[in-house]
């Protein structure tokens, strides 16, 4: 029985060092978020979004290439009403989730908060007039707020559905 304990926390330890997280790590500066490349993949998932009119959410991974590039791999439209959900492996190297909400309804949700925490990943809440971001400590930091800064520019940026077996939720309850 003695010899039991060290093998099932050897067993522990080497399936856990055998996980891959797909997140990359990676700090939110400034210069991230005034990236233009980056705005354009937010302004294309607000327009996909409804520009806020729309009782509907669109989401959307942000991903660091090997090279340092960026690219947006949108979740599948499921049409829910005040909520998007995901099913499927995160893609690897994510830095952050961007998703839309309704324009009345411009802050971040308790569930958009948890899900952060949970992953442990910065998630961003786009309308057409604000933009908040939830590190992946659960804070909210504004980024604009009540100033148009979504325009219209390049569309389709955001297009490539992922797929896979997990679940996943960004999501506002209604008040």
């Amino acid at each position: 029985m003695r010899w039991l304990i060290p093998f099932l926390l050897l067993l522990a330890v080497n399936s856990f060092a055998q996980r891959v997280d797909p997140i990359l790590a990676m700090p939110i500066t400034t210069e991230f978020i005034d990236d233009s490349v980056i705005r354009g993949y937010f302004a294309d998932i607000v327009r996909q979004g409804g520009y806020g009119h729309w009782k509907t959410e669109r989401a959307a991974f942000l991903v660091r290439g090997p090279a340092g590039d960026y690219r947006c791999v949108a979740w599948p439209n499921d049409g829910r009403l005040y909520r998007q959900e995901f099913q499927g492996a995160i893609p690897d190297r994510t830095v952050a989730i961007i998703h839309t909400h309704p324009s009345e309804l411009p802050s971040a949700s308790a569930g958009d908060v948890r899900t952060a925490i949970k992953i442990s990943v910065p998630i961003f809440v786009l309308t057409p007039l604000n933009i908040y971001m939830i590190t992946a400590r659960g804070a909210i930091v504004p980024i604009v707020e009540n100033r148009l800064w979504a325009v219209s520019g390049p569309s389709d940026q955001c297009l490539s559905p992922s797929r896979g077996a997990s679940r996943l939720s960004a999501s506002r309850r209604v008040r």
